[in-house]
């Protein structure tokens, strides 16, 4: 693996770098790949929603289904944003954000909309916070995948963000049918300096294939 990261403007990356990337490394970030300001004012929409969703949880009127798939990871309910839908009609409208899927996959692409959600993460609430996993464990039976991870407000550094495995094996390393013990002994042996903290700003985007091993950057500092 390169001791850089794989961190670049997105002005200046070309797409054909994109696939050589993945395979070696497992995550790219790009800054400034989508307008900021198109990307912002959805922050206090979902705000709004994640308002709404814990008063339905503090009211106990959220089924347990719900609790468990959407609230104990921060998720708001897709019912109580106000227009979901047209957040994925967004991305999708997004010349630049289509060209590069259809990169990797050709020109048959869709955006998985149940798995588009936002996350609310707060250094107060760490029970919130994922531990280490890779997203294939979970997604089903859609194999052709990519993680475009899209910050609606500032993320790492000082905030609460992502932590990344660079340079692995794209495979899978965990399963969900592993112990604790036996999860803990392959993380365990991951390599400090493979490991990776993005700082993000809105308009940045960073992507990653479903057998990057990732966490939750959560910190008691952080705001």
């Amino acid at each position: 693996m390169s001791t850089a990261y794989p961190d670049f403007n997105a002005s200046f990356f070309s797409l054909n770098r994109l696939k050589p990337l993945l395979a070696s490394e497992g995550a790219l970030l790009l800054r400034k790949f989508l307008p900021g300001a198109l990307i912002s004012p959805w922050a206090p929409v979902f705000a709004a929603g994640w308002q709404q969703t814990e008063q339905r949880f503090f009211n106990g009127d959220m089924p347990e289904r719900e609790v468990m798939n959407f609230y104990r990871f921060g998720h708001p309910l897709p019912t109580l944003i106000e227009n979901f839908d047209q957040w994925i009609n967004t991305l999708f409208g997004q010349l630049a954000l289509r060209n590069l899927l259809r990169t990797l996959y050709g020109p048959e692409v869709c955006i998985i909309g149940s798995a588009s959600l936002p996350r609310v993460q707060h250094p107060q609430l760490p029970e919130r916070a994922l531990p280490w996993h890779q997203d294939y464990e979970y997604i089903g039976p859609v194999k052709q995948t990519i993680n475009v991870w899209i910050p609606l407000t500032p993320a790492g550094g000082d905030y609460p963000g992502l932590e990344l495995r660079l340079g692995a094996p794209q495979q899978p390393l965990l399963q969900l049918d592993q112990s604790e013990a036996e999860r803990e002994a392959l993380l365990a042996e991951i390599a400090p300096e493979s490991l990776w903290r993005p700082q993000l700003q809105p308009g940045d985007v960073l992507i990653f294939t479903p057998y990057t091993l990732h966490r939750t950057c959560l910190l008691p500092n952080m705001t």
